[in-house]
């Protein structure tokens, strides 16, 4: 088998492992092989060359900011033009957190280091968004992440009462939640730096680059980094968000055991039905035990 052969099969292969695309043409060009993918309403064609100079080479045709173009461009390792301009690392970090809008329950911090060379398992094993994914499918790709990649996953959860105190802390020195959130994803990376090597990280941006400037620790200031709305779209931070939720889903459901009833995520008006009912349970004393009292909803139910 050729060169050209043996990349056009390598192609066919991890990308017909995926149930819902199919390669519905596949015809000789000049120097190679074209081959046009479809995965529902979205069409791509991709061109496989071969030359004795520049070995085997791929281009790829059609809408690039699909979700097939995406995993196509995974498969070829070519640079996701939907991220253009963010960067060509071989080798990242992405940051994600989950509780920050949630009355009861943890805030979780997380980090994951991603290769090139897992982008087609991520999105084989469906690495998205953590906000697409239902809860089961959350869990089930956590369990996989930890378990394949034990050493570019880091996670930790924040309780209600560390939160709480570590909350306050940060307002007796003037700051709010941002300083709060900027220490807390500082911390992530700098403690996964320790367990891996990467080149650089990418962070959803949930505070202005002033601010990181001014409150990131000298050591992060090292680190190349890029800080982006909607950064879900890039894997680290994805695998990221997934980790985090799951670590929090987990740690919702250990909180609503202790209380005997399902605490309701969010802050909506189950959550003050909620907590009303744990607080002739139990007491008001020790509300802060399962929620977050910087948010009002904390004083509406003690008013």
């Amino acid at each position: 088998m050729t060169s050209l052969e043996n990349a056009v099969s390598s192609v066919l292969n991890k990308a017909l492992k995926f149930s819902d695309i199919e390669c519905v043409q596949k015809k000789a060009i000049p120097y190679g092989v074209a081959l046009h993918f479809v995965k529902g309403s979205e069409k791509n064609n991709l061109n496989v060359y071969f030359s004795q100079k520049k070995g085997v080479s791929f281009v790829l045709g059609g809408q690039k900011t699909t979700e097939l173009s995406a995993i196509l461009q995974d498969i070829c390792g070519l640079s996701r033009e939907s991220s253009a301009g963010s960067h060509d690392w071989s080798k990242w970090l992405g940051t994600d957190e989950s509780g920050k809008g949630d009355f009861f329950g943890p805030l979780v911090i997380a980090g994951f280091v991603v290769e090139k060379a897992m982008l087609p398992y991520l999105r084989e094993i469906g690495v998205d968004d953590c906000k697409k994914l239902e809860d089961g499918k959350i869990l089930k790709i956590a369990k996989i992440l930890y378990n394949e990649y034990p050493n570019n996953c880091k996670v930790f959860g924040v309780a209600p009462k560390n939160y709480n105190r570590i909350y306050q802390q940060f307002r007796d020195k003037g700051q709010k939640l941002n300083q709060m959130m900027i220490w807390l994803h500082t911390k992530a990376v700098l403690d996964l730096q320790k367990q891996i090597d990467f080149e650089g990280a990418v962070i959803d941006k949930f505070a202005s680059v002033r601010a990181l400037d001014t409150y990131a620790p000298a050591e992060f200031k090292k680190i190349s980094c890029i800080f982006r709305e909607k950064a879900e779209d890039d894997p680290a931070v994805a695998a990221a968000s997934i980790l985090a939720r799951a670590e929090f889903l987990r740690q919702m459901d250990y909180l609503s055991s202790k209380c005997g009833f399902t605490l309701h995520k969010g802050a909506s008006a189950l959550v003050k039905k909620d907590a009303k009912k744990f607080i002739s349970k139990f007491s008001s004393d020790k509300l802060p035990f399962i929620c977050k009292t910087h948010f009002k909803t904390y004083a509406e139910i003690l008013g």
